[in-house]
């Protein structure tokens, strides 16, 4: 039996990990089953290893396009985004990473006319409406890579819901952290894999196609903590979120999630979730019966 070959761990560079579970999407269904896996030194769960570097690109180009005529209503969200950073950030230039629609972007040009607004929006369709609709300076390119000079300097990066979705997080960060000014902040929010709820399915919802990486709070603390920067508020109310800039402060921190307390977790969701596991497989063999029989 031939030996499965693990990447490397984005947090601490280990590659000693252990499959939780395979995911499989009944959303893009032609991707197969892939392996989500934990690594067994600080407890990071991570789509490991992937099928190709840029995996998770493209299946978010791919569910992402399903989403672009569907405008939600987002206001409460960004009050609650707002209440959580307003006392801690000052504002006058803001890049919105994964914008989609721009609704946080219309949320703080409301609250502060003339603030100077951008956005990388990987969809097309999404970024003309920025442009086109919402008069925000909205480009494309590979955030692990190099940024355009003008996207430099900025008070706040929001990376709501983002990071989870990349292919490369170190490179990611460390692009944004130079991005900021001296005392700007990013604000991160990721899904918690620490706050699932009971009975959700787990390998054909929660494990996602387009998420190549789960979060705890402790985990995401040690990655920004990697990329060099540094806790300024944290949460775990429901997603794990922070403010993180370039300068260390003092606050109090989360106790440390260890490898078994996390791997424990997630296998216990795995057996609470099977029976929606079971009802969403069935719902996917039916439609491939159909689509064979149309």
């Amino acid at each position: 039996m031939r030996q499965r070959v693990f990447d490397l761990c984005p947090v601490c560079d280990s590659n000693e990990f252990e499959v939780l579970g395979n995911m499989k999407s009944p959303v893009l269904p032609k991707l197969g089953r892939v392996s989500i896996s934990i690594c067994k030194n600080c407890g990071f769960i991570t789509m490991n290893p992937k099928p190709h570097s840029n995996f998770a690109f493209e299946c978010n180009q791919a569910w992402f396009q399903r989403e672009v005529n569907d405008i939600p209503d987002e206001t409460s969200r960004w009050e609650k985004f707002w209440t959580r950073i307003e006392n801690t950030v000052d504002l006058s230039s803001v890049l919105d990473i994964g914008s989609r629609h721009g609704n946080a972007l219309l949320f703080l040009k409301d609250k502060f006319p003339g603030l100077n607004c951008k956005a990388v929006e990987a969809v097309d369709e999404f970024r003309e409406m920025l442009i086109n609709n919402h008069d925000v300076d909205a480009e494309s390119f590979d955030i692990a890579y190099s940024w355009p000079d003008r996207f430099q300097g900025f008070d706040l990066v929001i990376c709501r819901m983002v990071l989870e979705h990349l292919d490369r997080p170190v490179e990611t960060l460390e692009n944004i952290k130079s991005s900021l000014s001296d005392s700007g902040l990013v604000y991160i929010s990721v899904p918690n894999s620490m706050k699932i709820r009971n009975k959700q399915p787990i390998t054909r919802d929660y494990f996602r196609p387009i998420h190549a990486h789960y979060f705890n709070i402790y985990t995401l603390i040690l990655l920004m903590q990697k990329c060099g920067l540094h806790p300024v508020l944290l949460g775990n109310e429901g997603d794990a979120w922070g403010l993180f800039g370039k300068h260390k402060v003092n606050i109090d921190m989360p106790d440390p999630i260890s490898y078994r307390q996390q791997k424990n977790f997630i296998l216990k969701r795995i057996r609470s979730g099977k029976y929606g596991d079971y009802k969403i497989a069935a719902k996917m063999i039916a439609r491939r019966v159909l689509r064979k029989e149309a």
